[in-house]
């Protein structure tokens, strides 16, 4: 059947032993022109319970879409002919008939859908009784089958006489809280939960009174129920009842803390590395995260560096280096992950940093990045002392080839002229020879 508000077709049963009176709601009933009713009209209520026993054998393929109960029945009388109903319509609505409000209302307040006066019914406010019936408790079916479905858990309270008691539940409710909420069905709220804290309590009366009490952490532990924390919500749905939900976040405490834990370890590993740790959004061309070791090696807060970009602090060599960088970067080039620069202090002293970078994928516009700088002055001082002790060394050296040069040198000189010499003396020899000879 398609449900509209008003409805193209309905079929209804009149459970009546008044047959004037039923004659008179079957001719009100046929008399409207948007809806066509197919009445089965029963005298007594085991007429009318064996016809629904035959119509509703399997509630997905009932053929009665309301009821039209007359309260005083042959051998049936009062709020009992609608509970005896009632226990046997599979969730089809109610609508009652009867010359007594009181006990209609009654009956209203027990699950009943709507009541009218007899015997004088006026034919409109009988089909939109009728209809609005219909319509309702199609929609609690549809909220029924959410609460049964859901995971959540759903326990549902009533107020009387200023007391919440225990009245429904889901499925979800046994399995979260490992207990069988059946027993707790009638029995006052602290007497189904005798543990459970007073201001969660006062919160329900609060919430049934029209002021919801949504997402609230509450833990609880009784002699039942194994101790867990539960993120709860309350709120009213009806004149009197109250539904709560709640859900097990025990786990997901232990593992929010957990994390929390390691947040806090990890962030006390960055802060004690002795390394600078920061992250960069080169489209906005700011750190995005600067660790307390960077603030104290370039000397400037926190607050500062958030609106600084390297170029703000690095010398103009070591700018270009690194903007050479970001532009093989956009090509898509390949560049080291690490990188010296040198830098200028907040108070001008100059260091030299040795930078690793960490981007999430080269193979896409490079937006963010993660590096790791370390303080390398001492090493690059380290490294200028060596290269001028190297140099020192080879000047000395330079000096002493130099000297040895020269030295050997005059010591060719001076065989050159030793060798004159003997070359004179011996030449003067052989005159002097020559002569004797003669």
């Amino acid at each position: 059947m398609k449900l509209n508000i008003i409805p193209d077709e309905v079929n209804l049963l009149l459970i009546e032993d008044d047959k004037q009176v039923a004659s008179v709601i079957a001719e009100q009933l046929n008399s409207t022109r948007h809806t066509k009713f197919n009445i089965t009209t029963k005298t007594t209520l085991k007429e009318g319970l064996e016809h629904l026993d035959e119509e509703c054998a399997l509630e997905e393929n009932c053929d009665v879409d309301v009821i039209l109960l007359d309260l005083v029945l042959p051998n049936s009388h009062g709020v009992d002919t609608f509970l005896q109903i009632q226990k046997n319509t599979l969730n089809i609505p109610i609508v009652i008939i009867s010359a007594h409000e009181d006990i209609a209302c009654k009956c209203v307040g027990l699950g009943a859908q709507d009541y009218l006066v007899k015997p004088d019914i006026p034919p409109a406010l009988l089909v939109r009784s009728v209809n609005y019936a219909i319509k309702r408790n199609d929609l609690e079916s549809r909220m029924r089958n959410v609460i049964m479905s859901s995971s959540l858990g759903y326990h549902m309270y009533e107020l009387k006489d200023g007391e919440l008691y225990f009245t429904g539940y889901n499925p979800a409710s046994n399995k979260i809280l490992k207990v069988d909420n059946s027993k707790y069905i009638g029995k006052k709220i602290q007497d189904a939960f005798p543990t459970i804290n007073n201001e969660v309590i006062e919160s329900y009366m609060k919430a049934i009174k029209g002021e919801p009490w949504l997402n609230q952490i509450v833990s609880y532990e009784d002699a039942h129920i194994k101790s867990s924390s539960f993120e709860v919500s309350a709120y009213r749905t009806a004149e009197n009842q109250l539904t709560v939900t709640f859900e097990d976040i025990t786990e997901k405490i232990k593992i929010e803390e957990k994390l929390k834990d390691t947040l806090n370890e990890y962030k006390n590993l960055v802060e004690v590395t002795g390394a600078s740790i920061f992250g960069m959004d080169f489209v906005k061309q700011k750190f995005t995260y600067v660790n307390d070791v960077m603030c104290r090696t370039l000397g400037y807060s926190r607050e500062e560096l958030l609106n600084m970009w390297p170029t703000d602090y690095l010398t103009p060599r070591s700018t270009r280096e690194f903007n050479l960088r970001i532009e093989a970067l956009k090509r898509g080039d390949y560049i080291h992950n690490n990188v010296e620069y040198e830098c200028i202090r907040k108070d001008g002293q100059r260091i030299w940093v040795l930078v690793t970078t960490s981007y999430p994928d080269i193979h896409q516009p490079i937006i963010t990045a993660n590096a790791v700088a370390i303080d390398i002055t001492e090493k690059k001082v380290a490294e200028e002392i060596i290269k001028q002790r190297e140099l020192d060394a080879y000047k000395l050296l330079e000096g002493k080839i130099q000297t040895w040069k020269h030295e050997i040198n005059q010591q060719e000189i001076e065989r050159e002229e030793n060798l004159q010499m003997i070359d004179a003396e011996i030449l003067s020899l052989n005159d002097s020879n020559k002569i004797e000879v003669k």
